[in-house]
This record gives C-alpha cells, sequence and structure tokens, in this order.
C-alpha cells in the first residue's frame, strides 16, 4: 500500500511544472520543430571528416563501411 507520509506527486508547483515542460515539448515538435534540432545541420558531415582524419584505423574503417552502406 501507498506511505501516506510520502510527498504527494500532486502538489501544484509539480503540476504546473509538468505542464510546462509538456507543453514546451510538444510546441518544439510541432510548430517549432525547425528549431528543436538534436545536432546540428552539419554533425554528419563533421563526424565524417574526423573519421577521416583520424590517426585511428577502427574510425577510417567505420567511415569507409558507412560510405559503401549509404
Amino acid at each position: 500500500m501507498s506511505d501516506p507520509n510520502a510527498p504527494s506527486y500532486a502538489q501544484p508547483t509539480k503540476d504546473k511544472a509538468r505542464r510546462l515542460s509538456l507543453t514546451h515539448a510538444v510546441e518544439l515538435v510541432t510548430s517549432r520543430r525547425d528549431a528543436a534540432a538534436i545536432v546540428r545541420r552539419d554533425h554528419p558531415k563533421r563526424v565524417r571528416r574526423a573519421l577521416l582524419n583520424s590517426e585511428i584505423v577502427g574510425d577510417r574503417l567505420a567511415e569507409r563501411l558507412a560510405r559503401t552502406t549509404t
């Protein structure tokens, strides 16, 4: 059973914080989708460049494999 002395999740400040964060999240993936990128637009290009310029053999191999599978 639940502990009657446990903190409640129905506190007004918690309700407000949840509502604001969910509203913001929905806004980002709908009306502000262009501004909500997880990574910059040039991220794949920068990763590929880093793999090509790497001294680590496994990195260069990964780049070659990525090139053949795309």
